[in-house]
């Protein structure tokens, strides 16, 4: 991944969902005081529903800004980055980001601090590093998009348990598919080749579901895919992978296939769903590719 100096950013948009809670919003306010006593104007946009950080990112090259930072999740950061990247005629703003979401993979990924103080640093003084971005059926991801098992869970979580137990929300949603999920086949195309699975994830991190390690040769400056086919179905190879993932060997599991590819076309159910960045963003038949256009990340100076 390469790294380069960032400019100097006196005018910040940060944008928040306010249905995260009131520690949330202070930890927003604790960052936005920071960034004050260093001098830079800062602006808060908090969200009023469904793809609003989307169409307020997009806005914001016009208006001005000199970054933008999504503060919340991976979901809060994924429609952030898909409205910095709707700008046509110059480069995207530089993204920052306060992690305040229940997994905070690309906090992971990246380092990133997670206390508002440092982070408001990171963003006065750090540095800039490029990402690669995917594109599933058009739409922007940093992180991962899964089809499959892994998708049906993500429409499985019941938001309000989520705001109550954050990750074991995802745990239940495990254990309630698990008994009806029924693990079709889906036809994975990679150039010339085609392949059969039970349910795939094509990764651009390395990092899943927060600190556990899925795919490990994954790099999010690299323009393609490290995708992981998980060629059995069921309860018990299910469990299998789960352990395998909590040691961090899922990639070396009995039924797993690991593929690096730039684009891929996967077939199974039609409009069955498919997730992106712990989203669900859309359906089956899914075209993945890589996004002409990169982000700059706002990321600690080394």
């Amino acid at each position: 991944m390469t790294t380069v100096n960032k400019p100097t950013l006196p005018r910040l948009l940060v944008i928040f969902n306010p249905v995260a809670g009131r520690r949330r919003r202070q930890k927003v306010n604790r960052f936005i005081a920071t960034c004050a006593a260093g001098g830079v104007k800062v602006e808060l946009h908090q969200t009023i529903g469904p793809d609003d950080a989307r169409s307020v990112a997009a806005r914001a090259s016009r208006q001005h800004y000199d970054a933008v930072v999504a503060a919340g999740g991976d979901g809060t950061v994924n429609e952030t980055l898909n409205g910095l990247l709707e700008t046509q005629d110059e480069a995207p703003l530089p993204l920052g980001v306060l992690p305040l979401g229940t997994a905070n993979v690309l906090a992971h990924e990246l380092a990133l601090p997670r206390r508002p103080e440092e982070a408001a640093r990171t963003v006065l003084s750090g540095a800039l590093q490029h990402v690669a971005i995917g594109l599933a059926n058009g739409r922007h991801f940093v992180l991962m998009a899964g089809v499959g098992f892994d998708a049906a869970v993500v429409a499985g979580v019941n938001s309000t348990l989520k705001r109550r137990i954050h990750q074991g929300a995802y745990v239940v949603s495990s254990l309630q598919m698990l008994r009806r999920f029924s693990f079709p086949h889906y036809r994975v195309t990679v150039g010339e080749e085609t392949f059969i699975a039970r349910s795939l994830i094509a990764c651009k991190a390395r990092h899943y579901g927060g600190p556990f390690v899925l795919a490990p040769k994954a790099d999010l400056g690299t323009p393609s895919f490290q995708i992981l086919l998980f060629e059995r179905g069921g309860i018990l190879n299910t469990c299998r992978y789960g352990i395998a993932l909590l040691l961090g060997r899922l990639h070396k599991a009995k039924g797993v296939r690991l593929l690096e590819a730039a684009a891929a076309r996967i077939e199974g159910p039609e409009g069955e769903a498919v997730q992106a960045d712990g989203e669900l963003v859309t359906e089956l038949p899914l075209t993945l590719g890589i996004s002409a256009t990169g982000l700059n990340v706002l990321v600690p100076r080394s």
